[in-house]
């Protein structure tokens, strides 16, 4: 099948990664399907001309009718919810992924390209991680913090994979992908706006630590080169990084997003340990007190923001021909340009006329 006229299926199609996936797999050719749930926006995807299938891909039917007729699944769907009860992070990101394992095979689709995330190379939740570079290893014995049933079910998604490559049913790649930002991002960006407003967020340390950060457009581009058939199956990548300067600080970012959406720079300042102390407490009232909402402080949160993190990417400029293209001030400037077109309850349009 040529180039031009392969079918692909994009699960998460009307997400944040997902929907970047589907535009630049139109924009490249291809005939593309999209896996999407009962209540998300398709405006976009059926401007584009892309097919919709509306479902959760944990019911197998709904996984039989996407997959048929496709060489290639990119799967950006999931849950990236920090604080999410299990059920709901493994139905989203486990089970849903597993049956689509299942009916890929049975369909006889060459490849999936599956989303993982580097909480698998840090051997679970941040909590135990060390430091060190962050690469492709796979720890031996990952470990999860109490309540953090995100990255248990990022690596459980991982090793599903992994099983279905072993055991010869299709072609996969994996991609650990850093900290998402761009245009799209319905879920964290809307909170993390209203907390800049509220002048409630804290510079954790002293602001100088790295983030892993990566836009959703060079996110998007490493799915399409991961479909590749000269890649090997069966390979991990790290995919983070920006074009032009080696790392975002956590004081850059920050003060970057609040100049975006003219909120106050983070002034105030907390040592790592005590951040971590409070987000421990915070957690605990708030499973105690049987709140389903998450918490204004976790210790994921703290740990994101507040850890300095290093990557290698060198496997996926050397193997996929990736390189983050998009430049921290350019990715800046998407995300102002899409957030024109938003409602007032997320960003004012005044705050991005500059």
């Amino acid at each position: 099948m040529s180039s031009n006229t392969m079918r692909v299926l994009v699960t998460g199609a009307a997400g944040f990664i997902g929907s970047h996936v589907a535009e630049q797999a139109v924009a490249a050719g291809y005939q593309v399907r999209g896996v999407v749930l009962p209540e998300e926006d398709t405006s976009l995807l059926r401007e584009w001309g892309v097919e919709i299938v509306v479902g959760d891909l944990s019911d197998p039917e709904v996984a039989r009718r996407a997959v048929a007729g496709c060489e290639v699944i990119y799967n950006a769907m999931g849950s990236t919810s920090i604080y999410g009860p299990r059920d709901m992070l493994y139905r989203a990101n486990v089970w849903a992924t597993e049956s689509l394992i299942q009916a890929a095979a049975a369909a006889g689709v060459r490849r999936l390209v599956h989303a993982s995330s580097y909480m698998v190379s840090l051997g679970g939740s941040f909590h135990y991680w060390k430091g060190g570079v962050i690469a492709e290893q796979t720890p031996a014995q990952p470990r999860f913090w109490r309540w953090d049933y995100y990255a248990a079910s990022k690596v459980a998604a991982e090793q599903a994979v992994l099983q279905a490559h072993d055991e010869g049913l299709l072609e996969v790649v994996l991609l650990r992908i850093g900290w998402v930002y761009g245009s799209r991002n319905q879920v964290s960006f809307p909170v993390l706006v209203d907390m800049l407003r509220r002048e409630q967020l804290l510079i954790i340390g002293d602001g100088r630590n790295r983030l892993g950060l990566v836009h959703v457009a060079d996110v998007a581009r490493a799915f399409l080169l991961a479909a590749n058939s000269d890649v090997a199956t069966g390979r991990l990548y790290v995919i983070e990084g920006v074009a032009d300067q080696p790392a975002v600080t956590q004081a850059s970012f920050l003060n970057a997003m609040a100049d975006l959406v003219e909120a106050p720079r983070p002034r105030r300042r907390v040592p790592l340990g005590v951040a971590l102390s409070l987000g421990t407490a915070v957690e605990i009232i708030w499973h105690l007190l049987r709140r389903e909402q998450q918490p204004p402080l976790t210790t994921f949160i703290v740990h994101l923001l507040g850890r300095d993190q290093q990557f290698d990417t060198s496997r996926a400029e050397h193997e996929l021909g990736w390189r983050p293209q998009v430049g921290f001030e350019a990715g800046m400037r998407e995300i102002g340009a899409w957030l024109q077109h938003q409602p007032s309850t997320v960003v004012t349009t005044e705050a991005l006329v500059r």
